[in-house]
Protein backbone atom coordinates (compact mmCIF):
# COMPACT_ATOMS: atom_id res chain seq x y z
CA UNK A 1 0.00 0.00 0.00
CA UNK A 2 1.46 3.36 -1.01
CA UNK A 3 1.82 6.01 1.70
CA UNK A 4 -0.91 8.63 1.69
CA UNK A 5 -0.13 12.02 0.28
CA UNK A 6 -0.34 14.92 2.68
CA UNK A 7 -3.10 17.37 1.84
CA UNK A 8 -2.44 21.05 1.30
CA UNK A 9 -4.42 21.80 4.45
CA UNK A 10 -2.29 19.49 6.58
CA UNK A 11 0.90 21.03 5.18
CA UNK A 12 -0.42 24.56 5.73
CA UNK A 13 -1.26 23.75 9.34
CA UNK A 14 2.25 22.37 9.84
CA UNK A 15 0.93 19.04 11.06
CA UNK A 16 3.21 16.03 11.00
CA UNK A 17 1.86 12.55 10.43
CA UNK A 18 2.88 9.89 12.95
CA UNK A 19 2.21 6.18 12.83
CA UNK A 20 0.89 4.30 15.84
CA UNK A 21 4.46 3.22 16.59
CA UNK A 22 5.64 6.85 16.52
CA UNK A 23 3.30 8.07 19.25
CA UNK A 24 3.20 7.20 22.93
CA UNK A 25 0.02 5.34 23.81
CA UNK A 26 -0.96 5.93 27.43
CA UNK A 27 -3.39 4.06 29.66
CA UNK A 28 -2.75 1.07 27.43
CA UNK A 29 -2.32 -1.34 30.34
CA UNK A 30 -5.98 -0.82 31.23
CA UNK A 31 -7.11 -1.70 27.70
CA UNK A 32 -4.53 -4.37 26.88
CA UNK A 33 -6.80 -7.22 27.99
CA UNK A 34 -9.94 -5.69 26.54
CA UNK A 35 -11.52 -7.77 23.78
CA UNK A 36 -10.67 -6.45 20.32
CA UNK A 37 -8.08 -3.86 21.43
CA UNK A 38 -5.11 -5.73 19.95
CA UNK A 39 -7.04 -6.40 16.73
CA UNK A 40 -7.97 -2.71 16.47
CA UNK A 41 -4.34 -1.66 16.90
CA UNK A 42 -3.27 -4.22 14.29
CA UNK A 43 -5.86 -2.82 11.84
CA UNK A 44 -4.37 0.68 12.21
CA UNK A 45 -0.85 -0.66 11.69
CA UNK A 46 -1.87 -2.61 8.56
CA UNK A 47 -3.51 0.51 7.14
CA UNK A 48 -0.48 2.67 7.96
CA UNK A 49 -2.85 4.95 9.81
CA UNK A 50 -1.34 8.33 10.67
CA UNK A 51 -2.17 10.56 13.61
CA UNK A 52 -1.59 14.23 12.89
CA UNK A 53 0.52 16.13 15.46
CA UNK A 54 0.59 19.89 15.90
CA UNK A 55 3.93 21.65 15.32
CA UNK A 56 6.22 21.83 18.36
CA UNK A 57 5.46 25.55 18.89
CA UNK A 58 1.77 24.64 19.43
CA UNK A 59 2.21 21.51 21.58
CA UNK A 60 0.35 23.06 24.52
CA UNK A 61 -2.62 24.03 22.36
CA UNK A 62 -4.99 21.15 23.01
CA UNK A 63 -7.80 23.57 22.10
CA UNK A 64 -6.33 23.98 18.60
CA UNK A 65 -6.10 20.21 18.16
CA UNK A 66 -9.71 19.89 19.26
CA UNK A 67 -10.82 22.63 16.85
CA UNK A 68 -9.05 20.92 13.94
CA UNK A 69 -10.58 17.56 14.90
CA UNK A 70 -14.10 18.97 15.06
CA UNK A 71 -14.03 21.22 12.00
CA UNK A 72 -11.55 19.87 9.47
CA UNK A 73 -11.32 16.14 10.05
CA UNK A 74 -11.55 14.04 6.90
CA UNK A 75 -11.45 10.24 6.82
CA UNK A 76 -9.23 10.12 3.73
CA UNK A 77 -6.52 12.25 5.37
CA UNK A 78 -5.78 10.12 8.37
CA UNK A 79 -6.27 10.27 12.04
CA UNK A 80 -7.02 12.50 14.89
CA UNK A 81 -5.08 15.71 15.40
CA UNK A 82 -3.00 15.49 18.57
CA UNK A 83 -1.44 18.38 20.49
CA UNK A 84 1.54 16.17 21.35
CA UNK A 85 2.71 12.79 20.05
CA UNK A 86 0.75 11.08 22.85
CA UNK A 87 -2.60 9.39 22.47
CA UNK A 88 -4.86 7.64 24.96
CA UNK A 89 -5.46 3.96 24.24
CA UNK A 90 -9.20 4.55 23.98
CA UNK A 91 -8.58 7.08 21.19
CA UNK A 92 -6.57 4.42 19.35
CA UNK A 93 -9.58 2.09 19.54
CA UNK A 94 -11.98 4.88 18.57
CA UNK A 95 -9.87 5.84 15.55
CA UNK A 96 -9.65 2.19 14.50
CA UNK A 97 -13.44 1.81 14.50
CA UNK A 98 -13.77 4.94 12.36
CA UNK A 99 -11.18 3.59 9.95
CA UNK A 100 -12.72 0.12 9.75
CA UNK A 101 -16.22 1.48 9.18
CA UNK A 102 -15.00 3.78 6.40
CA UNK A 103 -13.09 0.93 4.75
CA UNK A 104 -16.01 -1.48 4.98
CA UNK A 105 -18.56 0.97 3.62
CA UNK A 106 -16.38 2.81 1.10
CA UNK A 107 -13.28 0.78 0.21
CA UNK A 108 -12.62 3.17 -2.70
CA UNK A 109 -13.32 6.84 -2.34
CA UNK A 110 -14.48 9.17 0.35
CA UNK A 111 -17.21 7.99 2.70
CA UNK A 112 -20.52 9.80 2.79
CA UNK A 113 -21.75 11.78 5.79
CA UNK A 114 -24.02 8.84 6.65
CA UNK A 115 -21.05 6.46 6.65
CA UNK A 116 -19.07 8.83 8.87
CA UNK A 117 -22.03 9.03 11.26
CA UNK A 118 -22.28 5.24 11.33
CA UNK A 119 -18.55 5.04 12.07
CA UNK A 120 -18.99 7.47 14.96
CA UNK A 121 -21.92 5.41 16.25
CA UNK A 122 -19.84 2.23 16.20
CA UNK A 123 -16.86 3.92 17.85
CA UNK A 124 -19.08 5.48 20.53
CA UNK A 125 -20.80 2.15 21.21
CA UNK A 126 -17.35 0.64 21.79
CA UNK A 127 -16.60 3.49 24.22
CA UNK A 128 -19.72 2.53 26.16
CA UNK A 129 -18.61 -1.12 26.11
CA UNK A 130 -15.21 0.01 27.46
CA UNK A 131 -16.86 1.77 30.39
CA UNK A 132 -18.70 -1.38 31.41
CA UNK A 133 -15.65 -3.58 30.84
CA UNK A 134 -13.20 -1.31 32.67
CA UNK A 135 -15.45 -0.51 35.64
CA UNK A 136 -15.25 -4.14 36.70
CA UNK A 137 -11.69 -4.93 35.55
CA UNK A 138 -9.63 -1.71 35.71
CA UNK A 139 -11.53 0.80 37.83
CA UNK A 140 -8.55 3.19 37.98
CA UNK A 141 -8.26 3.54 34.19
CA UNK A 142 -7.78 7.15 33.09
CA UNK A 143 -10.50 6.64 30.49
CA UNK A 144 -13.08 6.17 33.24
CA UNK A 145 -12.13 9.35 35.08
CA UNK A 146 -12.97 11.44 32.01
CA UNK A 147 -15.63 9.47 30.18
CA UNK A 148 -17.95 8.34 32.97
CA UNK A 149 -18.66 11.91 34.15
CA UNK A 150 -19.15 13.05 30.54
CA UNK A 151 -21.53 10.18 29.80
CA UNK A 152 -23.38 10.78 33.07
CA UNK A 153 -23.80 14.48 32.29
CA UNK A 154 -25.01 13.70 28.79
CA UNK A 155 -27.54 11.21 30.10
CA UNK A 156 -28.85 13.58 32.77
CA UNK A 157 -29.25 16.84 30.87
CA UNK A 158 -31.50 15.90 27.95
CA UNK A 159 -33.75 13.56 29.87
CA UNK A 160 -33.89 15.43 33.18
CA UNK A 161 -33.03 12.21 35.01
CA UNK A 162 -31.60 12.43 38.50
CA UNK A 163 -27.99 11.56 39.29
CA UNK A 164 -29.13 8.43 41.14
CA UNK A 165 -30.72 7.15 37.94
CA UNK A 166 -27.52 7.84 35.99
CA UNK A 167 -25.51 6.02 38.67
CA UNK A 168 -27.86 3.03 38.40
CA UNK A 169 -27.39 3.02 34.60
CA UNK A 170 -23.59 2.99 35.10
CA UNK A 171 -23.82 0.06 37.52
CA UNK A 172 -26.05 -1.81 35.04
CA UNK A 173 -23.37 -1.42 32.34
CA UNK A 174 -20.92 -3.52 34.37
CA UNK A 175 -23.19 -6.54 34.31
Amino acid sequence: MAPRKTSARRRAEGLSGRSLDEVVVHDEAALSRTPYYDALKAALRRARFRFQVLPHRERDRWDRALLLNLTYWHAAEGGDVLARPRVPADVVAHAAWHHLAAQALFPRGAPSAAALFLGESIASAFDLFLVGHLLSRAPRAAFLSTQVPAMRDSAIRPSGEKRATAAAMTIEMTR
